[in-house]
């Protein structure tokens, strides 16, 4: 029980050291928080809808590779992909919750803040508007990254990735990645063979 609750200290640490990044936190915002944090811990393979009460819910990546994708059509369309000391928050995800999933790539452990609790905090803590406000703009500009990576041609998209985010491609299904390039699973595969050469 001892070595356990040390773990939940030391990911409470990289929780409020991301958090502090973003706005001051007080000592009494820190326990405030720490009595309310909800972790879940995942393994490859498992997934979860985006309806709520996940919908209604932000969440911070303590280890893990985890993804959002879309199943409208046949075709898998990765939307997002999320790792270590990253939020998880609706504006990362499709406007449609009951088509949107979320799927873990890797054994990944979340902390949940669900949105009722974060309603609270703005009426007894001063920082917590802005610091709310700013894992949404994070989340965005995330977001965004991806939309102007998918400007670039096929390979130098694939090569910005593999330069910012080699992780991603330890974990993730070649599927998942593909889609998340917005290129075929076959020049993804033929790409990633190039590239494994070339190093």
């Amino acid at each position: 029980m001892r070595d356990k609750n040390r773990q939940i200290r030391m990911n409470n640490d990289l929780l409020f050291k991301t958090l502090s990044g973003i706005a001051f936190l007080s000592l009494d915002f820190k326990e405030y928080l720490s009595e309310h944090i909800i972790c879940h811990i995942f393994q490859k393979g498992d997934h979860m809808p985006y309806r709520p009460p996940v919908s209604q819910t932000i969440y911070f990546v303590q280890y893990g590779l985890v993804c959002g994708v879309n199943r409208t059509t046949n075709v898998k369309n990765t939307l997002w992909i999320a790792d270590q000391a990253s939020f998880i928050v609706p504006p990362l995800t499709s406007s449609d919750l009951f088509v949107e999933r979320i799927e873990f790539l890797s054994t990944t452990q979340l902390i949940g803040l669900e949105s009722s609790f974060l309603a609270e905090t703005f009426t007894r803590f001063p920082e917590a508007g802005k610091l709310w406000l700013g894992m949404i703009s994070r989340s965005i500009t995330e977001s965004n990254k991806r939309e102007l990576l998918l400007r670039l041609p096929p390979e130098t998209r694939y090569a910005t990735l593999f330069k910012q985010h080699p992780q991603y491609f330890i974990s993730s299904y070649n599927e998942n990645l593909a889609s998340y390039l917005n290129m075929s699973l076959r020049h993804f595969a033929r790409l990633k063979r190039r590239f494994s050469h070339s190093r």
